[in-house]
């Protein structure tokens, strides 16, 4: 692929800095087709390759006034434009996964007696009552009562990283002394 010089010039990012939107079109005009393809060779769907190259764009305008003087922006949105594509992959796996996990579990739980709905309500009860109070109170407060980590903190008079740390310590907890539900 040819080179062009005007995204090699060391005043493009002051032009871009100046907000001159012709130098935004010469950078998009000239390297929208090598983003495109480097996000389409990690994502493997073309709109979403398109829209990963969207965003990098709007984003890279955004933070023009930070960008060094030198930056070759190139490399710098051709980078950019990975890292979000992979994050974009990764994203999509986490999703999948829970989402598989979501319907492995419901079928679990959602085909079972109303007696055996009784006694694993009866274990869960038993076993969030054997968290330490402030984690049962964090715990409780955001699961059963439905309050953002903000109103917990502001409650109960203690950080929101404070209400983060109780609420992952309990659902160690639970996923521990609860697993056997799940088999």
């Amino acid at each position: 692929m040819k080179k062009n010089n005007n995204l090699y010039q060391p005043g493009l990012v002051q032009r871009l800095k100046k907000d001159d939107e012709s130098a935004l079109r010469e950078l998009i005009t000239h390297l929208t087709p090598t983003l495109v393809s480097d996000a389409l060779a990690v994502l493997s769907d073309r709109q979403e390759a398109e829209d990963v190259v969207q965003n990098v764009l709007i984003n890279f305008w955004r933070v023009k006034m930070n960008l060094a003087s030198d930056l070759d922006c190139r490399v710098y949105l051709r980078r950019a434009v990975r890292y979000v594509s992979v994050a974009a992959v990764r994203s999509k796996m986490a999703r999948s996964k829970r989402h598989q996990h979501y319907f492995y579990s419901k079928d679990k739980f959602y085909a079972r007696l109303p007696l055996e709905n009784k006694e694993l309500l009866q274990q869960i009860v038993q076993a969030i009552g054997r968290l330490p109070p402030a984690v049962r109170h964090s715990f409780s407060d955001m699961y059963l009562h439905g309050k953002s980590h903000k109103e917990i903190a502001t409650e109960h008079n203690i950080s929101r990283q404070t209400v983060k740390n109780n609420i992952s310590q309990a659902l160690k907890f639970l996923r521990v002394h609860l697993k056997h539900l799940l088999q």
